[in-house]
């Protein structure tokens, strides 16, 4: 019996979304957080933004071919420029150089922490390739989650603070919206063994992930997931 995602279908696209909406975000945050390695207020942070901007750029590499092995309605061409596409499957503050450090490094927290959760839903899944590469994938994001959490919370704990919230939450707000997008078919993917939770589900594991991140620093979290 043929893996329902083999055919077209809602399984099919609902797949390939996710993967697109991975791979991109992916190919996005390893562009975003390269234009650091050389403006990072410290030589160490330059030096782990270089690291963490290599392996989210090869993420996105080893995702984007699981996309040619679909038969989508529409097919989804791999990134290897930011201008091979005019339609991105990622928050869209991605596609743009972050102005500031304060910015670059909690759209680096919020959104690694999504794209973890994400990929942590299909380490079992029934899909071999998908499975074995987010289980590689989720061991190499350690990382980027204590390096990211750990500048969002000295960015709180400093006069900066006043200026982090805020942007905190606006940036928070969307990955919400954009996980929401990215998650919407998962319900025919959980029942075909792909994934192993529901977008509601995965939504309450986000905000989990932020709020471990955070160490309940401020109440970001709970205003924000309560919206």
């Amino acid at each position: 019996m043929q893996a329902p995602w083999t055919e077209p279908g809602p399984t099919c696209e609902a797949l390939g979304s996710l993967i697109a909406s991975l791979a991109d975000a992916k190919f996005f945050l390893g562009r975003r957080v390269a234009d650091w390695c050389v403006g990072a207020p410290e030589l160490e942070s330059a030096v782990a933004c270089a690291a963490i901007a290599q392996e989210e750029l090869g993420h996105a590499r080893v995702l984007y071919p699981l996309l040619g092995e679909l038969p989508l309605h529409v097919p989804v061409v791999p990134l290897e420029r930011e201008q091979d596409r005019s339609q991105y499957f990622c928050p869209a503050f991605l596609t743009s150089p972050w102005p500031s450090w304060p910015e670059a490094v909690v759209s680096l927290a919020l959104v690694d922490s999504a794209l973890t959760v994400l990929l942590q839903a299909a380490t079992s899944s029934a899909h071999g390739e998908l499975a074995r590469r987010a289980c590689r994938i989720v061991e190499e994001e350690w990382f980027h989650s204590v390096f990211g959490w750990a500048r969002v919370r000295a960015l709180l704990q400093e006069d900066a603070s006043r200026r982090a919230r805020p942007l905190l939450a606006a940036r928070m707000a969307e990955v919400l919206d954009w996980l929401s997008s990215a998650t919407a078919g998962l319900g025919v993917l959980q029942a075909a063994g792909v994934v192993d939770g529901e977008s509601e589900g995965l939504r309450a594991r986000y905000l989990d992930a932020v709020r471990a991140g955070l160490r309940e620093l401020c109440g970001v979290v709970e205003a924000v997931g309560a919206a």
